[in-house]
């Protein structure tokens, strides 16, 4: 019931493109469409438009010609490419990154001393532990980055 009433209101719609049409949900939850709401429910004016181009409708772009339409594939394709090289660029900075800390830590866990530079420029001999801290800093950096 409740299709064939849409599909009324629908079929009758360049007929009634200016009379008012009510919507409303009876007491079983069925939802209903009128030109009179019943007294008893409440109802809400629905906003026709007419399908044929009357009153009510906004007009129409114009669809695009098909040169535009490849114009604008062409700028699709290059904006695309762009971040795809962008892309590539960063994971091969990345990689760049991840295998100098993989290095660096390999490095530092063979050598037996390990050397900082303090403000001056000065080498520094790290300790035991400060070189461990050092070491668990560049593989958390790498579990972060590279992993």
């Amino acid at each position: 019931m409740r299709l064939n009433q849409l599909a009324f209101v629908v079929a009758c719609l360049p007929l009634v493109a200016l009379a008012q049409v009510y919507k409303w949900i009876d007491e079983k939850g069925v939802t209903h469409y009128g030109a009179t709401p019943p007294a008893n429910a409440k109802s809400r004016e629905m906003q026709l438009r007419d399908p044929t181009g009357g009153p009510g409708n906004k007009p129409r772009a114009a669809s695009p010609t098909t040169e535009e339409q490849e114009t604008e594939f062409r700028q699709r394709q290059i904006q695309r490419a762009e971040a795809e090289a962008k892309e590539e660029k960063a994971r091969a900075q990345r990689e760049v990154r991840c295998r100098s800390l993989r290095s660096s830590i390999g490095a530092m866990k063979d050598a037996r001393r390990v050397y900082s530079f303090n403000e001056k420029g000065d080498r520094v001999l790290l300790s035991g532990e400060e070189r461990d801290a050092l070491i668990a800093k560049r593989e958390a950096d790498y579990k972060r980055s590279c992993q």
